[in-house]
């Protein structure tokens, strides 16, 4: 593991014996010209872990406490239009409502479908970016797509 992935891979190392639900919060700035203050976040149904796919369950939800508030819960997707083909694959928006939170060793994604992940954290956990999902419904997060991250932290329950 490179030094870069060294915060991420902790974080995971350090939630591995937590089987409750966690909360994340990110504090940080804008990638904008006044560098504004970020303040958002995530509500885990399940601790951040390395995964082969998506997992969680519809008690995720993310939320901006600043520049604005709001908090964002998952999103059903829409209902199918009726079809006589069954073996037609879901589109991404309706595959998008079902993501929560995947973990990779390169970042951590919470949110799909729609512009992109609701929260993506780097491996160093110094670089955020947020879009629009369709998990949440979300606009993004920070008043820009990117941020810089200055404190993080994660409080699981037990």
């Amino acid at each position: 593991s490179t030094q870069s992935t060294w915060a991420l891979n902790t974080l995971y190392r350090n939630c591995s014996t937590i089987t409750g639900a966690c909360l994340i919060v990110c504090q940080g700035v804008a990638h904008d010209a006044d560098r504004t203050p970020v303040l958002l976040g995530a509500h885990l149904s399940h601790a951040p872990a390395v995964s082969q796919k998506y997992y969680g369950t519809t008690d995720c939800f993310v939320f901006s406490l600043a520049p604005r508030c709001d908090r964002y819960v998952w999103t059903p997707p829409p209902e199918p239009a009726p079809t006589t083909d069954s073996t037609e694959s879901e589109t991404l928006e309706e595959i998008g409502n079902k993501y929560f939170i995947w973990g990779g060793h390169d970042k951590l994604l919470i949110g799909a479908g729609g512009a992109g992940p609701a929260l993506q954290l780097a491996a160093d956990l110094q670089s955020g970016w947020s879009h629009e999902s369709a998990t949440f419904g979300n606009e993004p997060l920070s008043c820009t797509h990117t941020f810089e991250i200055v404190n993080l932290e994660v409080h699981c329950y037990v």
